[in-house]
């Protein structure tokens, strides 16, 4: 990846930030990272694989139920929340969110983010 395009990556990674996620991350669908920005208690590459890993069992799941390749899933625990976002392009975009944090207004910008990501690659 060429530095203009990475430096434009992180430039849409921080903007998720600002609106209030802890962390976020790209992932491919194999569990590799293409960026991140993460607490530093997460280990990037156990997070991408996690990432992948919810994605692809989403995505086998949802065609028995009738329903099409996974889009979105939120995972909710006492800690936090994960809003994974998957793209038709083999990416995820995986954001980590304090469970104070109302997760609705976040999504819209997850979406603008996702559009801008796509546009570059």
């Amino acid at each position: 990846m060429s530095d203009m395009m990475n430096n434009a990556l992180k430039e849409v990674l921080k903007k998720i930030k600002k609106e209030g996620a802890l962390g976020v991350a790209l992932v491919d669908k194999k569990g590799n990272l293409i960026e991140s920005d993460l607490p530093p208690d997460v280990h990037d590459e156990t997070f991408g694989m996690m990432s992948a890993t919810i994605i692809g069992a989403s995505c086998r799941a949802s065609p028995r139920l009738s329903k099409g390749c996974v889009k979105r899933s939120i995972v909710h625990s006492k800690e936090g929340n994960l809003i994974l976002s998957n793209t038709e392009e083999n990416m995820i975009l995986s954001i980590l969110v304090a469970e104070s944090k109302d997760v609705d207004p976040l999504l819209e910008e997850i979406d603008a983010a996702l559009n801008e990501i796509l546009k570059k690659f």
